[in-house]
């Protein structure tokens, strides 16, 4: 038996098992980002994406956002928590600014984008970079 055809079921198994987990498997977050407990009122501030010491102030709350504060909220709630999305409100996510992307070297910026339900509540989240 040739050794490629020996392996695929192998292969097959190990990525369907994946496939099937992956939804269990905790996200890692960047680096500082439970750093600091969420406040809205930090959240909303004008300085919130000003980076101090290497950290927004967002990007230090981004765990306490995604973990404790986001799940079970709608739209409206979520909105009026971290401020308006740069989103069109008629798509459904929502997208934040979360400030210069942490350990980038030519201008890359954060964002937070949340994902919502048919009934327009919070069902998942993203965290990405972009030029």
């Amino acid at each position: 038996m040739h050794p490629i055809i020996a392996i695929g079921p192998a292969i097959s198994l190990t990525l369907m098992i994946i496939w099937n987990i992956k939804p269990y498997i905790p996200r890692l977050l960047p680096s500082g980002s439970y750093l600091q407990p969420f406040s809205s009122e930090l959240w909303i501030a004008d300085d919130s994406t000003i980076l101090r010491e290497g950290i927004t102030d967002r990007q230090k709350m981004l765990g306490d956002v995604v973990e404790n504060t986001l799940p079970g909220k709608s739209r409206n709630e979520i909105i009026r928590l971290l401020g308006l999305s740069s989103d069109d409100s008629l798509q459904p996510t929502l997208r934040f600014y979360l400030g210069p992307a942490r350990g980038a070297f030519f201008g890359e910026v954060e964002w937070l984008k949340v994902y919502l339900d048919h009934s327009g509540h919070f069902k998942n989240y993203e965290v990405f970079r972009e030029d």
